[in-house]
């Protein structure tokens, strides 16, 4: 049987979606249109060779020769053209937006289900084979290809028309950069993760008519996986959803049509490789799936799918849309507190532009960390005004403006000082890293210590590990840190190796999955003074870490390691040992032994589940703690040997792959290199 379909609307995607489509299957006609203008409905029937051109919406939904509609209205049309279509008995495929809203949907399934007839939500795209493969690298549950997910981006670009009479720059059309771009996005990352999300943040930039140009949204799923979604309708065409896995990542190039040059990259475990996709286009096979779904056949997306869909942009348009507080604009009626400044990281940068830095910490000190220039070199709070001073001290931005932004986060507004302008310069809060990567437990301690000493190593060990050979130099009482060994192997062999003042089985992950298990809110290992990371197969002796700890307290340092020793494989020059120092404050230290303070920790330890291998940690830890002047060393009076080379136990390719990843999700890490040194002096 011929389905004969009707179109609601002279639209201009419908020939794209229907019309076309509709020539090369067999088993779909498209047989009248009905539009406003009566007139435009005749001139468009015959440019299209549609036999009917109907006077009115009504005409067409009634007509008894139809089997179905396409709806392709504004989307304040939608629910009542559905309603009535199915009312009269005719299947529908709607247009997205499925409606304005969760509530005018729950609406529209209702009535179809009664009428016994299908509607279904015109979601193209996810009919296309190129989709179909995306679902099946992901794997059921987040567990295929790219193994365990975390996290998703997903960026739709288009310059929309939004003249005179354009829907989309109407308001009370169902207009706007979410409805018409972002509800791909945010239907791509739901139908990836496979489960409904949170919405942890959103911001929108209203048009001059009152739509959003544009949305950002951050979603958080149940499982822990993350979703950024962005679009944009004032901007160049740009379609990318990007998938991080566990084990590798997953690149797509236009997913939205992947007919016209749609293209998949695939990295897992540092191979590479490239998939393309120019097949029929994404609304042939979506005309197919609506034919089989009115046939019998489950529909796609089905109704639960539509209605999760909706909700979810509800929420986003709620979350964005969140009043500013009252007396929160314009000083004198702000006065900001230096406290809660100090416990907040920021973005900063000039309205409307990409952030000079994106991880600005304000330093209890005085010091701006994280954005080391000359025209920002310190901050105070003069006045109830956040005042940021030149190298010279000179007033170089006032914030006199504070709006509570998405998630109640902060944005403050600066003048810059000699500028005419007015709001130049913003502080934007960040979500906490903790929010970004949430801390998992998972794992549990065998042996805990009655009582702790100030500091802690911590170790990934295995029956190899060099640890249990260290020369013990100084008594047991003597030494000033805890040993915790996370195990790796066999269980045998964690029986016999009775060491450590925590031990814990862990054969799951590398070293610093582990950690991320175990550095959980409420953990005992985050309640330490400092504490050091060392792979295991790092040579020292006791005596040495004694010294290494005592120097990291004595110079208060945040982020530091040891030098390494002569004799020792060395990936980084600026990391030998230098015989005249006692340390070289740096703007990076190595992934094989970091000593983090304790609050360094806390800042760190969620992002260690982002990379098995670690490579690229190291680059963003600075950051993530406000790159402190003189509290980022390493310390060439303590000396380790590292015996073994880089890469020999795991894919180098993969852990690049890893490090780029981290780089771009971050930003670009800074330079590496020493910024001073601490001599000893001759007695």
């Amino acid at each position: 049987m011929v389905l004969r379909l009707g179109l609601l609307g002279a639209s201009a995607i419908a020939p794209a979606a229907v019309i076309e489509p509709a020539r090369s299957n067999p088993d779909v006609v498209v047989q009248a249109v009905a539009a406003r203008d009566p007139a435009r409905a005749r001139v468009y029937a015959e440019a299209h060779g549609i036999p009917e051109a109907l006077d009115s919406y009504d005409a067409l939904v009634r007509h008894p020769d139809l089997d179905a509609v396409y709806i392709g209205l504004p989307p304040s049309l939608h629910e009542d053209w559905a309603i009535a279509a199915v009312e009269n008995g005719k299947h529908v495929l709607c247009e997205k937006p499925f409606a304005l809203n969760w509530h005018q949907a729950h609406g529209m399934f209702r009535n179809a289900e009664r009428a016994g007839r299908v509607l279904v939500e015109a979601f193209h795209d996810i009919h296309h084979p190129l989709f179909a493969r995306v679902l099946q690298l992901v794997g059921p549950g987040g567990q295929g290809t790219l193994g365990r997910l975390i996290g998703l981006e997903a960026t739709l670009n288009a310059h929309v028309s939004q003249g005179p009479g354009a829907f989309r720059s109407d308001p009370a059309l169902g207009g706007g950069a979410l409805l018409d771009l972002g509800t791909y996005c945010v239907h791509w990352c739901r139908l990836i993760a496979g489960e409904e999300p949170r919405v942890a943040e959103a911001a929108q930039r209203l048009s001059e008519q009152g739509v959003d140009a544009a949305t950002h949204a951050r979603l958080v799923f149940p499982s822990g996986l993350q979703a950024q979604v962005d679009c944009d309708m004032q901007a160049p065409f740009h379609a990318r959803l990007h998938v991080q896995g566990e084990r590798g990542t997953l690149d797509i190039d236009n997913p939205v049509s992947p007919h016209h040059g749609g293209r998949l990259r695939l990295t897992v475990e540092g191979e590479a490789s490239e998939e393309t996709f120019t097949a029929e286009t994404t609304y042939a096979f979506q005309l197919a799936a609506f034919v089989a779904a009115v046939s019998g056949a489950p529909p796609r997306p089905d109704p639960a799918d539509t209605l999760g869909q909706m909700a979810t942009l509800d929420t986003i348009r709620e979350e964005a849309s969140r009043p500013v507080l009252a007396g929160s604009i314009l000083m004198p009626d702000v006065r900001f507190d230096p406290a809660e400044l100090t416990r907040r990281t920021w973005m900063f940068g000039r309205v409307e532009q990409a952030p000079y830095a994106c991880h600005v910490r304000l330093l209890a000190d005085g010091r701006i960390a994280g954005h080391n220039v000359e025209m920002e070199r310190r901050w105070a709070v003069e006045d109830g005004r956040l005042v940021f001073f030149d190298w010279v001290d000179r007033r170089s931005t006032v914030f006199g403006e504070a709006r509570v932004g998405a998630g109640g986060r902060l944005i403050l507004l600066g003048d810059i000082a000699g500028s005419d302008h007015r709001g130049e310069h913003q502080l934007t809060e960040r979500a906490p890293i903790s929010e970004m990567c949430p801390f998992e437990q998972g794992a549990e301690f065998d042996v805990r210590p009655r009582r702790r000493r100030r500091n802690l190593l911590i170790i990934r060990a295995g029956r190899g590990s060099l640890h249990t050979g260290w020369p013990r130099d100084i008594a047991d009482e003597d030494r000033n840190w805890d040993l915790c060994v996370s195990w790796y192997g066999d269980e045998a062999g964690y029986r016999e190796a009775n060491d450590g003042e925590y031990r814990v089985l862990q054969n799951v992950g590398r070293k610093y999955e582990a950690i991320h298990r175990l550095a959980y809110v409420g953990s005992p290992l985050l309640e330490y003074e400092a504490v050091a990371l060392f792979d295991d197969d790092l040579d020292t002796r006791w005596s040495t870490l004694n010294e290494m700890f005592a120097l990291f307290r004595e110079f208060k340092l945040e982020l530091a390691q040891p030098s390494l020793a002569p004799g020792s494989f060395v990936a980084y020059d600026m990391l030998r040992q230098q015989p005249d120092s006692i340390l070289r404050y740096t703007t990076f230290v190595e992934s094989m032994a970091p000593i983090f303070s304790r609050e360094a920790l806390i800042a760190c330890a969620p992002s260690m589940i982002t990379s098995s291998s670690a490579f690229g940690l190291d680059n963003i830890w600075p950051k993530l703690i406000g790159e402190p002047r003189n509290g980022i060393a390493v310390i060439d009076k303590v000396g380790i040997v590292h015996t073994r080379p880089t890469g020999s136990a795991y894919s180098v390719d993969r852990a690049i792959a890893q490090g780029n990843e981290i780089q771009r999700r971050y930003g670009a890490p800074g330079r590496v290199r020493e910024l001073g040194q601490i001599s000893i002096r001759a007695t």
